[in-house]
């Protein structure tokens, strides 16, 4: 099979339709409170994102039911059409339970390993970003453009953490070395956000270690089509995951930095 079985935008309305539906989902609960267990480790699931991801499921199955579905909440379901979804129904989950306002809901429509289709929705502030692997990045419409810095030591960078000590550990520590080259850091606790803000212009770079497939998928092709620089490694010849998306005036120095510190 050389072409997806589904136009691009196709499945950019079926992503956009589940993302603001959930996101609508998640602004009647904001103010509630609600039940919260773990996991795993220290991270958290509350009855919204099952909810939340329940939602998103059953719009997304109903409208394509031979798809796969890789969720974060829920038993994955294998592919009989060769595309799948990958959907973090809250991306910043405790940022939600602490109601701050940095929450995302993130769903991209893979094929064959390459993302297609891509949609985040910020509930809070209403902002909706898409992409798909044949047009450009927009937000709300508008076309989305990386910043053009060329000094890395003026540029603002992104990072996160993980919730589990040891790795969050060995992130400090490259946070440490890289952090004397940069201009500035910021850390959102969401991925989607961050890689959305790259594509923005907001961020310069982000880069983040130890990552699942629904946490950058959207925002990384939302990044790749407004002209950033993307690149996913695995660490220590791991299954660890760590991606990095920068404007490409820094993109050399950025990747030195990371290479020689990681």
């Amino acid at each position: 099979m050389h072409e997806p079985p589904c136009p691009h935008e196709d499945l950019l309305r079926l992503a956009v339709a589940a993302a603001t539906a959930a996101g609508a989902l998640l602004l009647r609960g904001y103010d509630s409170e609600h039940s919260v267990r773990f996991k795993h480790h220290r991270e958290i699931v509350t009855d919204v994102d099952v909810e939340a991801e329940s939602l998103i499921r059953r719009q997304i199955l109903s409208a394509r039911p031979d798809d796969g579905f890789l969720g974060e909440e829920d038993e994955p379901i294998r592919s009989q059409t060769g595309i799948t979804w990958l959907v973090d129904p809250i991306d910043g989950t405790i940022n939600y339970v602490r109601k701050l306002p940095g929450f995302m809901v993130s769903i991209a429509a893979s094929w064959q390993g390459a993302t297609l289709a891509a949609a985040v929705y910020d509930p809070i502030h209403s902002t909706l970003y898409t992409a798909t692997q044949a047009t450009g990045s927009f937000a709300d419409g508008k076309a989305l453009h990386v910043s053009s810095p060329n000094n890395l030591g003026d540029a603002l960078i992104g990072t996160g953490f993980s919730i589990e000590a040891d790795k969050r550990l060995a992130q400090a520590r490259l946070l440490a070395k890289l952090s004397p080259y940069v201009g500035d850091l910021r850390c959102s606790g969401v991925c989607a956000y961050d890689l959305c803000q790259v594509a923005a212009g907001g961020l310069d770079g982000y880069y983040e270690s130890h990552l699942k497939a629904w946490d950058y998928a959207a925002g990384l092709l939302i990044a790749r089509q407004a002209g950033a620089d993307v690149r996913e490694m695995h660490l220590n010849n791991s299954s660890d995951r760590l991606i990095v998306a920068t404007a490409p005036g820094i993109t050399k120095q950025l990747h030195e930095y990371i290479s020689a510190a990681a």
